[in-house]
């Protein structure tokens, strides 16, 4: 009160007018410079700072990962780069992870169809008075999501990792591994929160406990149902019933200086088929209940390192033990107009191999359920070796709607949907039912138009078009496996395509011949050991590579192949002169003949005038005549 009093006192002897305006505006300078342009610089420092610190860490990440494992988004990237979502999944469950925007779990259904439920899992963390800058790691090797959040503390950089999957062997399962590396020589207070359900009418969300050896665990346990998009019968609302169980977390922990603090929580999530019967909804939903309960008294019990490993291995030793890579390449005959240019998709190792892991973390993998019984395990076995006719449709390699950069997840929805058609009806159908192994050799096989025939398998893309260095990594083939990788490149004036035989299952392989396009060489039996191919265009267009069990079958396509040319790429003429991309041409007698008219007509408009104005005509100078008089009387 007193310093109140003194300044108005102060203020009320400044002289009236123009000095107490300036005395007015030289205080509120002073008190500008004195106290907020401090904090704003103090601010601006530290934000540039905290920036630093999360540079340091993306340099730290890069020289740790493989370019073609990972994908590290962060701010000040460039924003072609940027078309990434941080996706994870295993074919039941699924969501986008994102801390700014949280997004709803989504549950899996069909191939196709795809349900939003009202309900968000991820975690909200921070670290108490600090502003962030934030980056995520999409790990598709491994089928995991890290978000980085970067403070600067104290003049020292702390990091906060969160790290985030979904089961493969475990379908609802969720797990969040939340790490924060205290560096600073002061302790800093966690902040964590869960997002939980979100507008989900009629849910209701308790505190349950229980203990597994001496230990008490508590969790929230949300439950309630949600209208189903998809309605079985449309004269009647059917709903989905949803249960998850969220392992509790402490809202504030206080981490000590120089120190790491790890915290680990799980969800377990379960849905139903959607139901029309509002007087099974109780029992829908107990069961759901008891079946989630049981599974996470279960999980908890067991060792948390093992089941992390378990999941990552599954991803990098069994999901993508088969898998298409793509380096690009200047590309061969590459004499194109700027148009072109701009207009033309660059399919780059990243762009590839994260449009794979959206398919990959949108079907479940079969083979490593432990729900999974043997006769399935045969069945689908017998789709991935005999897979009819897949793929019987146009090369996907040029296609831009299934190789694209996404930043939203109605986006993904679409490529999702739009490659599992594509898949489905150019005959692949009965490897998408074998899950994750099947979409893997589904893709390999459309990205080059490789397609299956009652001998053989062909690969029908236009290697004039080749603008990159392609591997396939165990293609099977009845029980073979194959590596394929083309290289279109012009190196000493050759291209090659080189095919190796890997491994068979469980049984000796059979024999395995290639040949290149036409067969006009004598096909190669396949060994262990890399094979060479030259890679050549044909015309009419024909398959530029042959596999087949049958020798003698290779050697009888000699007669049905009808080829008037066959060269090696860089023999190719330019494609305006080869016919491919060639503008039309107007011959030179249609302009002669259109100027020719043009001519003849402005002679005739001439002639024309020439009579009616300037001939002796009677007619003529009746006009000349009559002209001249009205002119004399408007005079």
């Amino acid at each position: 009160m007193w310093a109140y009093n003194r300044l108005r006192a102060s203020v009320a002897s400044i002289p009236t007018g123009k000095w107490r305006r300036i005395s007015i505006a030289f205080l509120t300078v002073l008190i500008f410079f004195g106290y907020i342009a401090p904090w704003l610089i103090q601010r601006s420092k530290t934000s540039k700072m905290t920036t630093d610190c999360m540079t340091l860490k993306v340099e730290e990440i890069q020289k740790s990962i493989i370019p073609s494992e990972a994908t590290i988004l962060y701010p000040g990237k460039e924003e072609t780069d940027q078309k990434v979502l941080p996706f994870i999944g295993n074919g039941k469950l699924g969501f986008v992870v994102n801390h700014l925007s949280p997004h709803n779990i989504r549950l899996k259904y069909e191939i196709t169809k795809t349900v939003m439920a009202p309900y968000r899992p991820m975690l909200r963390v921070s670290v108490q008075k600090y502003n962030d800058k934030t980056l995520y790691v999409v790990n598709y090797r491994k089928g995991k999501v890290e978000r980085i959040q970067c403070y600067f503390v104290m003049n020292t950089c702390v990091w906060l990792n969160v790290t985030s999957f979904i089961h493969r062997t475990r379908p609802s399962v969720f797990y969040e591994i939340v790490t924060l590396e205290n560096k600073s020589p002061v302790p800093i207070i966690l902040e964590m929160s869960r997002n939980g359900p979100y507008y989900w009418k009629g849910s209701g969300t308790s505190t349950e406990s229980f203990k597994i050896n001496g230990k008490e665990y508590q969790y929230s346990l949300s439950s309630g149902r949600f209208p189903a998009p998809y309605p079985q019968d449309k004269a009647h609302q059917h709903h989905i019933a949803l249960v998850v169980a969220a392992t509790s977390i402490s809202k504030l922990s206080e981490v000590p200086p120089e120190s790491i603090h790890q915290i680990k929580t799980q969800s377990i999530i379960k849905y139903s088929e959607p139901f029309l019967d509002a007087h099974s909804e109780t029992d829908i939903l107990s069961e759901l209940v008891d079946t989630v309960e049981e599974e996470l008294f279960s999980f908890l019990g067991m060792d948390m390192s093992e089941v992390e490993m378990d999941h990552l291995n599954i991803w990098s030793e069994n999901i993508w033990n088969s898998h298409l890579m793509v380096e690009p390449t200047v590309a061969v005959n590459s004499e194109e107009d700027d148009d072109d240019e701009e207009d033309k998709m660059v399919l780059n190792t990243e762009l590839g191999m994260i449009t794979i892991y959206y398919l990959l973390s949108s079907v479940p993998a079969y083979f490593v359920l432990p729900s999974t019984t043997k006769q399935m395990k045969k069945e689908m076995l017998q789709e991935l070796q005999r897979p009819t006719s897949c793929f019987n449709g146009q090369p996907t390699i040029h296609e831009v709607d299934l190789w694209k950069g996404l930043q939203k997840e109605a986006d993904l929805n679409d490529l999702l949907s739009h490659w599992m058609h594509v898949l489905y009806k150019h005959g692949c159908s009965g490897l998408l039912r074998a899950g994750t192994q099947g979409i893997n050799q589904a893709v390999m096989l459309s990205f080059l138009g490789g397609q299956f025939a009652d001998k053989e398998l062909s690969f029908h893309a236009d290697p004039s078009y080749f603008e990159g260095q392609y591997h396939f990594h165990n293609l099977l083939i009845n029980t073979t496996f194959v590596d394929i990788e083309i290289d279109p490149r012009l190196n000493k004036q050759t291209i090659q395509v080189r095919v190796v035989s890997s491994h068979a299952q469980k049984k000796e392989p059979l024999k395995l011949y290639a040949c290149e396009a036409g067969c006009a060489s004598d096909p190669k039996e396949l060994q262990p050991q890399h094979q060479t191919f030259e890679l050549r265009w044909t015309e009419p267009s024909t398959p530029f590579l042959y596999i087949s069990h049958s020798k003698e079958h290779l050697i009888s396509l000699r007669k049905i192949i009808h080829i008037n040319k066959s060269k090696r790429l860089d023999e190719i003429p330019p494609k305006s002169e080869s016919g491919k991309g060639e503008p039309f041409h107007i011959p030179v007698f249609f302009w002669i003949a259109i100027f020719s008219m043009i001519i003849l007509f402005h002679m005739f408009l001439i002639k024309l005038i020439y009579n009616e104005y300037c001939s002796d005509r009677p007619g003529a100078s009746r006009i000349i005549s009559w002209k001249s008089s009205k002119e004399q009387s408007k005079a």
